[in-house]
């Protein structure tokens, strides 16, 4: 029997010394809280419904769709066949550049459909867990205790939030590894080693987000101010710095983060860090209902809580500290202690100056005040800007607070049984603080997740095979994923996207650009033109020549869509029931007079909307007030001048007719299932007439849809409600004469 305890302690011991075990033990750990929480539906890597679903995650999927079946150029990070012609780097997709490119060297081998974010989700709890268990190892000989303590950075609600949000940004082990390179600086002595291990973790977190490299730069400063004060060694700083910039620089430009439009971007002070963050649980607590007040919406990337387990172990300490220097209290102020104090702590002190005010910016809040406000120079404003979501930067302080915290109560108790019980107790607490939060992710993560891919329609597999090309116009990107999917799957360009500082400006004026010269007709027989505005399709077929373009619209999948082609090769016949087929004569110039006659002869089942968008409709003539007041029309149009207006009216009804003017913003809604004049409404309908930042607008929503051209003057739809179908779409200035424009829907 004592044989075996001397074996088990003998392992125990070789363990307990063995950085690399620890290492093992944290990563299992970090695996076990990761398939707790997430389960393994999210590893499968052809599971990418629950990518194609979920906001970020999609933008970060479809950039590396499109980066995988793009040629290799340089610089290597370059997709050329998203935001065509332009082109858009990797990283402004947040696809985790290191991964995008280790699997494009194998992509001839991937299924069609493959995915890593899982992966990475996994891997990054694993190296969570096991960095963490060696900065603990460092202060901590104790294996149980170590574990506890790591599964407080394992579960932090700091990395839970980001994780399968923004997954790059969930990578917090690279911060954790900066950490540990900090903390065992002792191993690092020689220049070399010291270039070649910061120089090489700065360029990691290039390859994973940018946001990452402040943070680990910072971090790299604490350990230069270290090895300077306890080495003076000046000569490696230097060289440390200067090589870590340029291996920053150079793995930037390698990946294409210099090219597109500027890096720059607006928002500095917005998203910041409120000084309650640490505190304020901004509903993932379930112990604390009430969550802290904002100074500004955007400072949910301010997040920062510690959790209720963390936030009982501060006032621990404090005790733990006042009865450990209960008898030295002089000895706190005295000269020689407060020496030591800052040499031990500068490293620290400056590393949390300078994140604590990068990530509160230039505009200090606390709760809903703003305290303080100052200017930066243009210049350095403009640096700031890259990294506007700034409060993101002291994600490093956090996780510093909590290892001192764990790690102070562990060494300053003598009882190691007592503060794993205590540890064990609070770590109990912190899971059941954040249990809400990681059963919904769980609840979410493994359910089956289906994404409702909506161009369903044959005819699409005709775009797919007879173009090269897809051009959104304008580049609307509310259903982008849909045509990202169709692009993907038969290696298409595709001209716009979601990304997060890729060339949009650029990609705006092409497509501007473009619609005047389809209106020339010069136009690409390789190119799908996806016209997302009646009022720019109407403006094309009207000053096209005539017959030069087909346009499609595929019937009840994408009614949204227009497709507009010059390819007279695409034969359609075999679409015929799925699709509408418009031309040049269905684009039509006509007087209003015209028009009203033509809705006094339309059938009972329709509903008559207009709505008026900016001045005066004064051009009306008084024929045309007969005729509109004979259709429904209750208001002299003729006198509502400024005021917003719109209406209703229900041809079989006209007694029913819904009508409102007004100075203010006027706005009428019908929702699916209601019952108008004896049909059901098939779509939610929304009417907008009004101003918004000093720019008027007509709205005619159908389930979100705009049908309105969004003209000056009236804008009007005629849609049948038995039928679910839009009939016609028209405007008419009515001001300087009362000519308008009519597209007749088939």
């Amino acid at each position: 029997m004592k044989d075996i305890e001397c074996k088990i302690r003998h392992i125990y011991n070789k363990l307990n010394n063995n950085t690399i075990a620890y290492f093992i033990m944290g990563s299992v750990l970090g695996i076990m809280a990761f398939l707790l929480i997430y389960g393994v539906k999210v590893l499968n890597f052809t599971n990418i419904d629950w990518l194609m679903s979920a906001g970020d995650l999609t933008q970060h999927y479809i950039g590396w769709e499109f980066f995988r079946d793009s040629a290799w150029v340089f610089p290597l990070g370059m997709s050329n066949n998203y935001a065509y012609p332009i082109g858009v780097a990797i990283t402004y997709t947040d696809s985790i550049p290191i991964f995008a490119l280790l699997f494009k060297l194998i992509q001839g081998v991937l299924p069609q459909r493959f995915q890593y974010f899982g992966l990475w989700g996994i891997m990054s709890f694993a190296l969570q867990g096991g960095f963490a268990a060696i900065i603990f190892k460092k202060y901590i000989k104790n294996i149980p205790i170590v574990l506890v303590a790591t599964s407080f950075i394992v579960i932090n609600p700091i990395l839970l939030r980001k994780m399968f949000v923004h997954t790059a940004l969930a990578s917090h082990w690279i911060i954790l590894m900066s950490l540990a390179m900090w903390v065992y600086k002792e191993r690092f002595t020689t220049t070399k080693s010291k270039v070649i291990a910061w120089s090489s973790v700065n360029i990691l977190a290039v390859l994973i987000h940018p946001y990452f490299v402040p943070m680990t730069m910072t971090i790299m400063l604490g350990f230069i101010i270290d090895d300077y004060i306890y080495g003076k060694k000046v000569k490696d700083g230097i060289i440390t710095i200067v090589s870590s910039i340029a291996s920053v620089l150079i793995a930037f430009w390698i990946i294409g983060g210099f090219t597109g439009e500027s890096a720059k971007s607006v928002g500095l002070g917005d998203f910041s860090m409120n000084i309650n963050a640490l505190f304020n649980p901004m509903g993932w607590s379930r112990f604390i209902t009430k969550d802290l007040p904002l100074a500004k919406p955007e400072q949910y990337e301010g997040f920062q809580y510690l959790g209720v387990g963390i936030i009982i172990l501060i006032p621990i300490c404090l005790i733990v500290f006042i009865i450990v220097n209960r008898y030295n209290v002089r000895n706190i102020f005295s000269t020689g202690f407060m020496k030591r104090f800052f040499k031990k702590y500068t490293s620290f002190l400056v590393v949390f100056i300078i994140l604590f005010f990068m990530s509160l910016s230039n505009v200090i809040t606390i709760n809903n005040h703003i305290i303080f406000e100052y200017d930066l120079p243009k210049y350095i404003e403009g640096i700031f800007n890259i990294f506007r979501s700034t409060g993101r930067l002291f994600w490093p302080v956090t996780y510093i607070i909590i290892f001192a915290l764990i790690i102070y109560v562990v060494t300053r108790c003598k009882s190691k049984k007592c503060v794993l019980a205590l540890l064990t107790v609070l770590l109990v607490v912190q899971v059941g603080d954040l249990s809400n939060k990681m059963v919904e992710k769980r609840n979410y993560y493994t359910s089956d997740i289906e994404f409702n891919y909506i161009l369903k329609s044959e005819f699409w597999e005709g775009v797919g095979e007879n173009f090269e090309h897809i051009m959104l116009i304008p580049t609307y990107i509310n259903t982008y994923s849909h045509m990202s999917r169709l692009a993907t799957d038969h290696n298409m360009t595709l001209n716009t996207g979601s990304y997060a500082r890729g060339p949009n400006n650029k990609i705006d004026e092409i497509a501007a650009a473009t619609v005047g010269e389809l209106k020339n007709g010069k136009s690409n027989d390789k190119t799908a033109y996806i016209i997302q505005s009646y009022n720019i399709l109407e403006d094309i077929m009207r000053n096209a020549p005539k017959d030069m373009y087909t346009v499609v619209n595929v019937v009840g999948k994408v009614d949204n869509y227009f497709i507009l082609y010059s390819n007279k090769d695409f034969s359609i016949d075999r679409y015929k029931e799925d699709i509408e087929v418009y031309t040049s004569k269905d684009f039509v110039s006509i007087s209003f007079q015209d028009y009203i006659e033509e809705l006094l002869d339309v059938d009972d089942s329709v509903a008559i909307i207009m709505s008026k968008r900016g001045g005066s409709l004064n051009g009306i003539t008084k024929d045309e007030l007969e005729r509109l007041n004979k259709l429904g029309v209750k208001s002299d149009l003729s006198n509502i001048d400024e005021n917003n207006y719109l209406t209703i009216i229900f041809k079989n009804d006209p007694s029913s007719t819904l009508e409102k003017v007004s100075s203010n913003n006027v706005e009428i809604k019908l929702n699916v299932g209601q019952k108008l004049s004896g049909d059901i409404l098939q779509k939610d309908i929304i009417v907008r007439s009004g101003k918004n930042n000093l720019e008027s607008y007509s709205h005619l929503l159908f389930n979100r849809v705009q049908y309105s051209m969004n003209r000056e003057g009236l804008n009007i739809t005629v849609y049948d409600v038995k039928n679910n179908k839009v009939l016609s779409i028209a405007s008419f200035k009515l001001k300087d004469n009362n000519k308008g424009s009519l597209i007749r829907c088939h």
